[in-house]
């Protein structure tokens, strides 16, 4: 009895074995958060490229160039959000729960804590907004309100830039929900579309009169589509009729005739930008069809189009 510890101690055999088992339990906890956080992150990966990949078969078979600039941005904002909100869901039923338990658990207290950990919770945000959207990455060159310089490190809550003077800025992720940025080193290809609508002639004869216009001094680089009434499909013939009969049109605006034949005409991505180069096609275009629809169109996803080459 002498050698016994007093009653009710703990024998020191048994602390070792204790430890183990809490750390065996504590890393199997970690494994799973860690699991279930690679399954959230893949989910929205896939969510975010098949909304890219939706949006561009879409706009492969409605030209881009025959809607406005706010309807693309309604189409593609509806088409992001519903992938979006269908992997948030996805989530939510990963996990056991479900979008009544997650109504229910913001309670009063809870909304508490939230406006209490806002800028917590607005950088965090920002953070995943850089992950998912990925509109620059570590080495690109962006300005940020007064602060520009090298990304050198993407946080979950904080950017870090370096600048010229060799200055180490932080910068909250929560900025880039509320202040606009640019990213200096990343060039976005953006195609310019002229449309020319209700042409009368020969095709032939309106395609050379056309690549004429383009390839006079100081000549104009682009692809040159011409499209008859026969060559169009379903989609394009709806959309032509709507057009024709003045759906979506503000009242008093020139309608197209689907009777008549149509041309696109694709300014090259190396003058694309250049203003004064559109302004010259378009007034080239205006002169030569002065009863024809002209039009312009600039997008990133608008797709090159096959047709004849303008040197």
């Amino acid at each position: 009895m002498a050698g016994n510890g007093p009653v009710g101690s703990t024998p020191l055999s048994i602390i070792p074995s204790g430890l183990g088992d809490r750390f065996g339990t504590a890393w199997d906890q970690l494994l799973e958060i860690s699991a279930d956080l690679l399954f959230v992150l893949i989910l929205f990966l896939v969510a975010r490229y098949v909304a890219k990949f939706v949006q561009r078969l879409i706009w492969r078979r409605i030209p881009i160039d025959d809607v406005t600039p706010a309807t693309e941005s309604l189409i593609n904002n509806t088409i992001a959000l519903g992938l979006y909100a269908l992997a948030f869901t996805m989530t939510l039923a990963f996990l056991g729960a479900s979008w009544a338990t997650l109504l229910t658990a913001f309670s009063i207290s809870t909304i508490a804590v939230v406006f209490g950990l806002a800028d917590l919770l607005k950088s965090i945000l920002g953070g995943a907004f850089l992950v998912f959207e990925r509109p620059y990455e570590v080495g690109d060159r962006i300005r940020i309100r007064d602060n520009e310089g090298e990304v050198t490190e993407i946080g979950v809550r904080t950017t870090t830039l370096v600048t010229d003077d060799h200055a180490t800025v932080i910068i909250p992720n929560s900025l880039h929900l509320s202040e606009p940025f640019r990213n200096l080193d990343r060039e976005t290809s953006v195609s310019t579309v002229i449309r020319v609508i209700g042409i009368d002639g020969e095709r032939e004869t309106i395609n050379q009169a056309i690549a004429n216009l383009l390839g006079t001094d100081p000549p104009i680089q682009g692809h040159i589509a011409l499209t008859t009434p026969s060559d169009r499909g379903v989609v394009d013939r709806f959309l032509v009729f709507a057009s024709s009969h003045g759906i979506g049109s503000p009242a008093g605006k020139q309608h197209e005739d689907p009777n008549k034949i149509h041309a696109r005409v694709q300014l090259k991505s190396t003058t694309a930008s250049s203003r004064d180069v559109e302004a010259d096609a378009v007034q080239r275009l205006r002169s030569a069809f002065p009863n024809a629809i002209v039009s312009i169109r600039r997008s990133s996803l608008i797709d090159e189009c096959e047709g004849q080459d303008v040197e």
